[in-house]
């Protein structure tokens, strides 16, 4: 897909953007807003592709994989652990945890990982806006490893199965297909033969080497844990040489389910965008991953009837410092983050 993604993207910019924002919450009154000038038509919506909400899932019919693996519907539900992008493919992945994973993670047990771990690294072709950051379109693979040191011993302790398209067909005509995977996975035996470096969904003490990804994981906070949501879209700006950037937009289950289903957020939604500075990937070539965390940026609609626009909050470096934006760059921020469009999620 080469074509520009307006319909992905919207921005807004001015005075105005905060009210355009608001006035998705219609449901309370706020697209009642005059000062814009804006008629409803004017108004960002979010149309993602079709997905199930933030909770549980239906079962949706996906053969298995050639050697038995059944495909993990409730992946949808898994934290966000990394994300990367492929400059090699013209892809951005997004990698997702299952619970067992992510305790790991947050014990930093990680190398080897538990049994029962298991990641979906979810694909993407890449397509550019008209500012040339790079967002999530085609939906490709979703690719999956689950780990069982005896059940998989004759695969280096992991399950592989991959499906591709949003019709989610199984790779392989038959179980020999995860030769591939292994010999793929090979060179990083000394990693438990995982390639991503996870990022601690709520870091409160430095990480043993090699096994978690300190420098993009958020410090442990009372008020602010985005990654403990669920995972909206994912992006690239590769237009600052050196300073170029990768950013993740979650969502509380309110914002995810309405994101994710096509319908305008509704009043208390909470959405928060993460940036990163886009490091290269000392385990793959010409991929890159989130390396220090920039910038934590937190939207929330009102939940008090009347109330006109959402609150746009800004948290700055891995201590999530709070910092003090002007009013033009606050409406700016709203606007552009609520109108990112959810990626496909099959």
């Amino acid at each position: 897909m080469s074509e520009k993604i307006n319909h992905h993207r919207r921005r807004f910019l001015g005075t105005a953007a905060v009210t355009i924002a608001a006035a998705q919450l219609g449901m309370i009154g706020c697209a009642k807003a005059q000062s814009s000038g804006m008629r409803p038509g004017d108004l960002p919506t979010i149309k993602p592709g079709t997905n199930t909400s933030f909770g549980p899932l239906k079962q949706i019919d996906v053969r298995p994989s050639p050697n038995g693996i059944t495909f993990f519907a409730d992946y949808k539900n898994w934290e966000t652990i990394s994300s990367t992008d492929r400059v090699d493919l013209g892809q951005t992945r997004v990698i997702l945890g299952n619970d067992v994973a992510v305790k790991a993670i947050a014990d930093k047990h990680t190398n080897p990982w538990p049994d029962g771990s298991a990641f979906a690294k979810l694909a993407w072709a890449q397509v550019a806006d008209a500012d040339g950051s790079l967002h999530t379109g085609e939906f490709k693979t979703a690719a999956f490893m689950i780990k069982g040191a005896k059940k998989y011993a004759s695969t280096d302790g992991w399950g592989f199965a991959r499906w591709h398209g949003e019709q989610l067909e199984p790779y392989g005509h038959d179980a020999s297909f995860a030769t591939e995977c292994v010999d793929c996975h090979a060179p990083m035996a000394k990693y438990d033969f995982v390639f991503t470096t996870p990022i601690d969904v709520e870091m409160s003490q430095p990480s043993p080497p090699d096994t978690v990804n300190d420098a993009a994981s958020l410090a442990k906070t009372s008020f602010l844990q985005p990654h403990t949501w669920r995972v909206i879209t994912s992006w690239s700006d590769r237009r600052n040489g050196t300073m170029s950037t990768m950013s993740t937009l979650y969502g509380d289950p309110a914002a995810v389910a309405s994101a994710r289903s096509g319908a305008v957020y509704p009043a208390g939604a909470r959405l928060s965008l993460v940036t990163w500075k886009r490091e290269p990937d000392e385990r793959w070539f010409e991929a890159y991953i989130p390396g220090a965390v920039q910038s934590v940026e937190e939207v929330q609609f009102p939940t008090a009837p009347g109330a006109r626009a959402p609150t746009y909050s800004k948290y700055e470096g891995q201590s999530v410092r709070k910092s003090a934006p002007d009013p033009e760059q606050a409406a700016r921020r709203t606007a552009y983050i609520v109108s990112q469009r959810a990626a496909i999620l099959p």
